[in-house]
Parts: structure tokens; C-alpha cells; sequence
């Protein structure tokens, strides 16, 4: 028997994750495909999509002008200025966006560096196999220990919280949400690693020139930068790994969340805490009096 191509099998098994992933989100369609013809699941796919597509573009239509907003409010303003509903002077056509869209493998402090950003000198493209800057705390990346502070840059958590919490929380510090604001908010679920990749894509979106929404655009096949930042969470090789993913995910449910909501995201494991101990030995005392008498 012939051995499928392991980027077959890979494919395979991120589409059916994608699927599992899609009936924890809507179960009904589990009874619907198995209910209908090829040409009913056909037009679902395409309502699907459809719908998928517009979300996205709405998303991507309000952060067009939320990051420009974000942008020009900084120390020294970009120059020149951001507008916000014109992407034309954005990507790499401006020095703020084009060093926070800028692959950590370049240096855009570097004019060669630049020049061959510019020219789409082989060496030097943008694809969606390099980490753009924005995705690092304060900008900063160590090439010997290339994922400290990855996944954590200031405007991709403030645009998580612009499209999954409320525009109010998209100004707030993780501190500002131990506050009434947050406690009033709907019940929270703790971030997966779907969201955290949609925002970077969109992000992302939001600072290239490029006009109109496309998974796959001049730059940067987007569909392949969501897969890759996905697989960085879930494909892990050993405990040290998982446990930093771990970690990870929890730093992102405090910075959305606040500490005060922890026990929403971490629910603590109650058998062998105090109650529980004490209902135990209350639960024994009482057998052992009963069968006593």
C-alpha cells in the first residue's frame, strides 16, 4: 500500500481540525451534511464562505481606521501622517508601518536592507514564512532565543480587544480591567489559538497598502500566515513546549481578561483542596459512625 505525501497527510489534518473546529461553533451542520445531497452542501460551503468573507472585511474595514488612530497618537507621530481611510501611504511606503510589518529576519534600520524590501530582491520578500516585527513586545526580537516576547506586541493585543471585547477596552491596561467595567462584560471563554492568529492576520491587514480585503494578496499569502501561527500553538514537540504555550495563552487571557477573571479561563482543580478535603473526612467520619451503631 502506497504512503500518502506527507503534505497530503498535513493537509488532511488541518482540514478536518478546521471541520471539528467548525461543528464546535455551529453542531447543527453535523445533522445537515449528513442529511443532505452534494449540491445542498455545496451552496452551505459557499453561504459559509460568503459569510466568512464579509465578517472578515467588516473587521478589516474598522481597523482601517482604529490603527491609523493608534498610530498618530504616538510620540513622535509618523511622518507622514497616517490617513485613515487611505491605505495608499501605508506598508512598506511609510517608515511606522513598514517597521512594524518589517520581518524579523531584516533590519529595516539597514538602507540595503530597505532598498531590497523596495525592490523585491529575492533575499529580501515578504512572506508569510517571516514573523513581522509587530508581533514582539516592544518591538524587540533576539535572534538566540527567537520566541521570547513572541506573540505579545502592545497593538496586537489592543486590536484583540477592539474586535473581541469592545472598542472601550482596546485603551485599557491589563490592570485598568480589575474594574466593574470588565465584571459587567458577558461570560468570557479563555482565547484559542484561531483568534490569536486572526488578529494577527488582520493586523497585519491593517498596516499593508494593500486597498481591499484578499486572503492572498500582493504581499503575503494571509491563509498560510494564520496556518503557521496556529501550528505554532498546537504542534508541540515536547513538555517544555507545551508548557510554555501554556503560559502563553494564560498571559493572553490576563491581558484580555485581567486577573480578576481568572477562574473563568484556569478553573482550579477542587478534589484535593481544602473543602474538598473536609467534605471527604466529614463523609468518612460519618460512615465510620454509622457502621459503629
Amino acid at each position: 500500500m502506497a504512503t500518502l505525501p506527507v503534505y497530503f497527510m498535513n493537509r488532511q489534518n488541518w482540514l478536518y481540525k478546521c471541520y471539528q473546529e467548525l461543528l464546535r461553533w455551529i453542531p447543527q451542520l453535523h445533522l445537515v451534511f449528513a442529511q443532505n445531497s452534494g449540491v445542498h452542501f455545496n451552496k452551505i460551503l459557499k453561504a459559509l464562505l460568503a459569510g466568512a468573507d464579509s465578517a472578515c472585511g467588516n473587521d478589516a474595514s474598522r481597523l482601517k481606521t482604529a490603527v491609523v488612530s493608534w498610530l498618530m497618537s504616538m510620540t513622535p507621530p509618523p511622518q507622514p501622517a497616517l490617513l485613515p481611510y487611505d491605505k495608499t501611504g501605508r506598508g512598506f511606503y511609510n517608515d511606522a508601518t513598514a517597521r512594524l510589518l518589517c520581518p524579523v529576519d531584516y533590519d529595516w534600520d539597514n538602507p540595503q536592507h530597505r532598498q531590497n524590501i523596495w525592490d523585491y530582491h529575492p533575499d529580501f520578500l515578504i512572506t508569510a514564512n517571516l514573523w513581522p516585527l509587530f508581533l514582539y513586545a516592544n518591538g524587540k526580537y533576539n535572534p538566540n532565543f527567537p520566541n521570547h516576547s513572541l506573540f505579545k506586541g502592545e497593538l496586537l493585543v489592543k486590536v484583540f480587544r477592539y474586535i473581541f471585547t469592545s472598542l472601550l477596552s482596546a485603551e485599557f491596561t491589563s490592570d485598568d480591567l480589575d474594574s466593574e467595567f470588565l465584571l459587567a462584560q458577558p461570560k468570557r471563554h479563555r482565547r484559542s489559538p484561531c483568534a490569536i492568529a486572526y488578529i494577527a492576520v488582520q493586523l497585519h491587514f491593517a498596516l499593508a497598502s494593500c486597498g481591499s480585503w484578499c486572503i492572498i494578496d500582493v504581499f503575503l499569502d494571509y491563509h498560510q500566515f494564520y496556518k503557521n501561527i496556529v501550528t505554532f500553538f498546537e504542534d508541540v514537540a515536547d513538555t517544555e513546549a507545551e508548557e510554555f504555550i501554556k503560559e502563553l495563552v494564560l498571559w493572553w487571557n490576563r491581558q484580555v481578561f485581567g486577573p480578576v477573571s481568572m477562574i473563568n479561563y484556569i478553573p482550579q482543580a477542587t478534589d484535593n483542596m481544602s473543602v474538598a478535603a473536609s467534605f471527604k473526612k466529614h463523609r468518612t467520619a460519618n460512615i465510620s459512625n454509622s457502621g459503629s451503631t
